[in-house]
């Protein structure tokens, strides 16, 4: 089967399990029209595993009881789209606009590209003027510190 093959079956099951785990039960729950503090509370709980966060999943179960208190019946999937949609539209005014010392983390699965992107803004932070350190986290990977040396 090869290596690649192999790689693409783990893949294929570890999306399966998510199917399984948290996308099917939250399609049966945002497919009611009337939800109780239980269901709410299992929403909560599927929204939270999906990595929504915390505010936005918040966010969402107060919209939710909001709606539900005005209305015998409501559309949870127009609701969460209008939230998400909401959270994805809210900029920034001023990003990168604090005073003072600034840390960012940059946090992610292997290849998606973060030593990439703290490349572009140690470039962006340099071409203001600021002081920038990069801080390789990842001590376990070869190249980590010579590739961020590289990037910076």
């Amino acid at each position: 089967m090869g290596l690649i093959g192999s790689l693409l079956d783990k893949f294929r099951q570890g999306l399966q399990r998510t199917q399984e785990l948290v996308l099917a039960p939250m399609q049966r729950l945002l497919g009611l029209q009337r939800l109780d503090e239980d269901q709410l509370e299992e929403l909560e709980e599927l929204l939270l595993q999906a990595d929504l966060g915390v505010r936005a999943t918040g966010r969402l179960l107060e919209r939710l009881r909001f709606e539900l208190k005005r209305s015998d019946t409501i559309d949870p999937r127009n609701i969460l789209k209008d939230e998400l949609l909401k959270v994805l539209h809210a900029v920034p005014s001023k990003p990168f606009e604090a005073s003072g010392t600034q840390v960012l983390l940059l946090v992610g699965v292997n290849g998606v590209g973060k030593t990439t992107t703290l490349g572009k803004l140690a470039a962006f932070f340099k071409a203001r003027g600021e002081d920038v350190l990069v801080v390789a986290g990842d001590t376990f990977r070869a190249a980590a510190i010579d590739q961020l040396e590289l990037w910076g």
